[in-house]
Parts: C-alpha cells; structure tokens; sequence
C-alpha cells in the first residue's frame, strides 16, 4: 500500500476478511484517510480492499454467531464489510476518532454514532445460508425418522 500525501497510518494489525464463509488473512490497516485490508502472500485467493472513510456509515462489533472476534463496518453503498480482528473494540473507537477528525477537517457530518437510528443494511447472502443450512438439517432429521420408523 502506498500512502498518498499527508496520510499517516494509525492502527495496523494481522486480520481475516471475511466473505460468505471464506476468511483470507492479511493486514488491517487504520489510516487518517482510508481502512485498508491486504492480504499476505500465503492465500490462494488474494485481495486488497481500499473504503475511504467517507464511505463508512457505522461500525460496530458482532458476537451474535461463533466468532467473538468480528469487526462490521457498514457502507454507504449498502454493503457490509466484515474482518476478524484482536482488540475490536479498540478498532471501532479508533475507526470513530478518525472518522470524526475527517468530518471536522471537511466540515461535513456523514457518520452516526447512534446506530439504533439508523437502517442498517443486511446481508441477503448471509440469510440465504442460514436457511439452506436449516432446509438441510431438516432434510436429515426427516431422513433418519423415516429410517427409523421403518425399521421397526
């Protein structure tokens, strides 16, 4: 990653970008302008992701499924961006503080703090797993019932 002028790196840590049910390691990095994820050199698939921080609408920290560790950031365009990240609550304070620090340099207001009141978009891909995963096991415990009642 080339830095542009006057961009300065804040935070920068190990990651995972997470897509669907695929996680591609690589670095996070937190800068005055822009969140950026490159993957390292080790992954089949390879990736770098560049959101200026203008694109962010919120951040927030997931624990709801299995991965206590999820950082979503939410995006203007609707979509969201998930990584796997050490000190996620310290990555969203941070993510805020430049954030803020971008709006009162530019004089515009884009980010809410209070996400209760925002629509925040979902993920249809990842609803659309979960029902196929449920259609399955469904499919399963039916097949063994039937198996069993067969056979006695």
């Amino acid at each position: 990653m080339e830095l542009e002028i006057d961009e300065e790196i804040i935070r920068q840590e190990r990651a995972n970008h997470l897509q669907l049910l695929e996680g591609v390691g690589g670095s996070l990095l937190l800068t005055n302008r822009r969140l950026f994820f490159k993957s390292h050199m080790f992954n089949v698939k390879t990736r770098e992701i560049s959101i200026p921080l203008e694109d962010i609408i919120a951040v927030a920290t997931k624990s709801s499924d299995f991965i206590s560790k999820k950082l979503e950031i939410f995006l203007k365009n609707g979509s969201i961006e998930e990584f796997i990240v050490n000190h996620r609550k310290t990555w969203v304070k941070e993510i805020e503080q430049a954030i803020e620090e971008k709006e009162k340099a530019s004089g515009r207001r884009w980010y809410n703090r209070k996400r209760e009141s925002l629509t925040l978009p979902q993920k249809p891909s990842r609803q659309s797993l979960k029902l196929l995963v449920q259609a399955i096991l469904l499919g399963i415990c039916v097949s063994l019932l039937i198996y069993f009642f067969l056979r006695i």
